[in-house]
């Protein structure tokens, strides 16, 4: 007969101790008009089961410190805990919807802003419309004085021409004047020479 082996040594599970709960601290809570809408943990705690205890101490018989279950006790509790599953599954849709509702209200009031800002670009373009009427009537206000002195000016001129006019007239009559008595007197004025 061959020598046996010698078998491999089990592996050894290492001592730890299990996770202690930590004290839950304050929760944060989000407020609005003085109603809470919001309460979030600060941690969530887990206890891990004691598995060393749980350890078969004899490899080679039911040594385990387990409790039994029978196969109807196990299809009740996977029953329930399926159950559990369920109502943890509409909460999660729910949150999922709640985040849906959360983020149209949010996208709402990005549109609002956006509808808010339409507006005043609305207001800002009737004002700017507002005061471009305001320089056409100053514009045309301008033109009409203009138009004003520039008939003044006509004007001005023309009556510097008329009395032009009338002063070359009279002038005129003058001179005629003068040259009839001249021409009167002349018989009588002695001759030179």
């Amino acid at each position: 007969m061959p020598p046996r082996k010698k078998p491999a040594p089990m592996p050894q599970v290492p001592n730890v101790s299990p996770i202690a709960p930590t004290p839950a601290v304050s929760t944060p809570t989000f407020n609005r008009g003085g109603r809470a809408i919001l309460n979030l943990p600060t941690e969530i705690v887990l206890t891990a089961p004691d598995f060393q205890s749980m350890l078969p101490t004899d490899w080679f018989s039911d040594s385990s410190a387990l409790q039994r279950q029978t196969d109807e006790a196990r299809e009740q509790i996977k029953l329930s805990i399926h159950e559990k599953r369920n109502t943890v599954a509409t909460l999660r849709d729910n949150i999922a919807l709640a985040t849906d509702i959360v983020g149209a209200a949010t996208d709402f009031t990005k549109l609002g802003k956006q509808l808010i800002s339409y507006q005043i670009g609305l207001e800002a373009m009737t004002t700017e419309g507002v005061k471009l009427s305001q320089q056409q009537t100053r514009t045309q206000l301008e033109q009409i004085k203009l138009g004003n002195l520039q008939q003044d000016v006509q004007g001005t001129q023309a009556l510097g021409a008329k009395q032009g006019e009338v002063w070359q007239s009279r002038l005129d009559e003058l001179d005629n004047r003068i040259k009839e008595m001249r021409d009167k007197s002349r018989p009588y004025l002695p001759t030179e020479g």
